[in-house]
């Protein structure tokens, strides 16, 4: 870093130095932003990149706030907010600044506020000022500002219910490529809605965008419709399209995605992808186990309900010789990625596989011992 020195009344001054220290301060907040807002496109929440970045660059933040950075604000005041980076929560600083950054015409912030008065964090819930503040943030383009006045419309959630709203802020974020927006828009035209009916062409259209924006899953979706003809005419050409497309982002596990999203919408004598994780520190494949029927339970330490089921889990395995019949129980906090590819949003999920892989059921009240009397037939 060269320096541009000044002599006055016999002092130094770096001034040189210390311009490009406030531009690049300048210029890591901007860098700062752009990781937050990827992040939020992706997976629709920032908490995961506050918690790997604030620690190392809060100082700078911090720096950077006091100088008039709008979004050096807004990154301080999450911290204050929600304790990131090391630093003792703080709500009355973090609305302070929040609201500062906000009131400067800041998305972000102005998206936060929102959240936070919708929510009550902070702030007493307020719904009308969380749409105003939404507003606020949408119109000026902030796409997670879109998301959220997409979604109150799409709920009735402090206004009026309309799906035709809802459909064009969700647009609108759509066209930033934010995943939650597109799923929304694909699962709205894909089941339909009141007035309008289901429209599978726009959907599996959607679908391919999500696809496009970064989601696997959605162009195995997309592969689904075009192959098996599901709402919309069976398309080779498209469905080959799609599968390469599929290939390029997810390499051999291709086939398990295409499985894995016939699974998720409706798995019932399904072929089960071949899942791996790590049960007990050892990683483990169901692959390993076909030939036996299989229990894959997610479940959780905290959950009651899994806890209950444990002597029955027990039971069986007691009862079953372990060359044809396994249990693979899935922790979700030890599996978080595959917990989140399995969308596992309530534990415990149970899938009961037979010995040649399909779904045959999802409780454990059907017919385990009457898949394995069909297992042992079939080996004859």
């Amino acid at each position: 870093m060269s320096a541009k020195f000044i002599c006055w009344a016999g002092s130094v001054c770096l001034l040189g130095v210390f311009s490009q220290v406030v531009t690049a301060q300048t210029s890591s907040v901007e860098g700062d932003i752009k990781g937050v807002r990827e992040s939020l496109r992706r997976t629709n929440v920032s908490e995961p990149w506050f918690k790997e970045n604030a620690e190392k660059r809060l100082s700078d933040w911090k720096v950077a706030a006091e100088k008039g950075s709008v979004e050096a604000m807004w990154l301080l005041g999450r911290c204050f907010l929600d304790g990131y980076g090391g630093v003792e929560a703080d709500t009355e600083k973090a609305n302070s600044l929040i609201t500062k950054s906000a009131e400067k015409g800041f998305g972000l912030a102005q998206n936060e506020l929102g959240y936070n008065n919708e929510h009550g964090e902070g702030v007493a819930e307020d719904v009308k000022k969380a749409l105003s503040w939404y507003r606020k943030a949408a119109e000026q383009g902030e796409p997670v500002g879109c998301q959220n006045l997409g979604r109150l419309y799409d709920s009735g959630i402090g206004v009026e219910e309309s799906k035709k709203d809802a459909i064009q802020w969700y647009g609108k974020a759509a066209e930033k490529g934010y995943q939650a927006s597109i799923r929304r828009l694909a699962s709205l035209y894909e089941s339909g809605f009141r007035d309008m009916k289901a429209n599978p062409a726009e959907a599996v259209k959607w679908y391919r965008k999500l696809g496009e924006a970064g989601d696997p899953k959605a162009t195995a979706k997309a592969v689904l419709m075009y192959e098996r003809g599901r709402g919309v005419p069976k398309n080779e050409i498209e469905a080959k399209l799609c599968r390469a497309k599929l290939k390029e982002q997810v390499g051999d596990e291709a086939e398990n995605y295409i499985l894995l999203r016939d699974v998720l919408d409706n798995s019932a004598d399904k072929k089960a992808p071949n899942v791996k994780g790590v049960i007990d520190g050892k990683p483990f494949k169901l692959s390993d186990h076909i030939g036996k029927v299989i229990i894959l339970r997610f479940s959780a330490t905290w959950c009651g309900p899994c806890r209950a089921m444990k002597p029955q889990l027990d039971a069986l395995t007691k009862k079953y010789d372990a060359k044809s019949f396994a249990v693979l129980d899935v922790d979700i906090d030890k599996n978080a990625e595959l917990a989140e590819l399995w969308e596992v949003d309530f534990v415990p999920r149970v899938y009961v596989i037979d010995h040649v892989g399909v779904i045959r059921a999802v409780n454990l009240d059907t017919g385990v011992a009457e898949l394995i009397a069909k297992a042992a037939q079939d080996k004859k």
